[in-house]
């Protein structure tokens, strides 16, 4: 036990210092400011465990639908293609692939002896049935990213709250101890602070993973219209040379 002045006041600043630990921090906050730091903690866990699924998967998809992409062009015909397929049928590029084949069967069917007019039928159903499945993908890989938008803009105001809520609880302390030294006001200013920081680590990523996912969903929606509109046309074109 230091019994000089100045060993007493390093002593006090080493014990303030301990108090603004961040379990201390949460455990000494008030009850509203600690609902509000779960909340936060919770939704930053949520955010990292879509943003981690949806890039994850969006990686192996593009990369699976690149490489059925490649082979098609280098297959010499749609039969030979259509064998390869196997185990990879639920693939974006082999589904519209396969509902490009069904499509032609029924045409072939339907048309023996196809016309212009009858094409442009043909052209206009495989792009609307392809549309249709792409959208309906494309939609399905969207699922929660909105979660992510919804994070960015609304989570640092969350925190916002629990700041203007811990300051108050703050200035009833002060109110109370009827001090207004660093040992009665650090504590609960530092609360306050807590609970933005909180929701600016919550609210930061997510904002940063939504641009990056949407900008990847698209890239991939692309390609599958892209892959789309080739198909339809080399379809086109075996059924016009028939």
């Amino acid at each position: 036990m230091v019994d000089t002045q100045s060993g007493h006041v390093v002593q006090q600043v080493v014990t303030n210092e301990s108090s603004l630990s961040l379990g201390s921090l949460f455990f000494g906050a008030d009850f509203v400011v600690q609902l509000i730091i779960v909340a936060l903690l919770l939704t930053s866990f949520f955010s990292w465990s879509i943003i981690l699924n949806k890039i994850g998967f969006l990686k192996k998809a593009t990369a699976k639908s690149l490489r059925l992409e490649k082979e098609f062009w280098q297959t010499e015909s749609f039969s030979s293609f259509e064998k390869g397929l196997r185990g990879t049928e639920k693939d974006p590029i082999a589904k519209l692939f396969l509902m490009g084949r069904e499509e032609i069967a029924r045409f072939s069917t339907c048309y023996p002896k196809p016309s212009s007019q009858d094409l442009g039928l043909l052209e206009s159903r495989l792009k609307r049935t392809m549309g249709i499945y792409i959208t309906s993908y494309i939609t399905r890989i969207q699922s929660h990213v909105g979660f992510l938008a919804t994070v960015g803009s609304a989570a640092p105001f969350v925190g916002l709250f629990g700041t203007v809520w811990g300051i108050m609880h703050s200035f009833q302390s002060i109110a109370g101890a009827k001090s207004t030294s660093l040992a009665v006001v650090a504590p609960g200013i530092a609360e306050a602070l807590f609970a933005t920081a909180l929701g600016l680590v919550a609210a930061i990523p997510a904002v940063i993973a939504y641009n990056k996912i949407s900008g990847m969903i698209n890239n991939y929606g692309h390609q599958l219209e892209n892959f789309m509109e080739e198909l339809v046309s080399i379809i086109q074109q075996n059924a016009m040379q028939r």
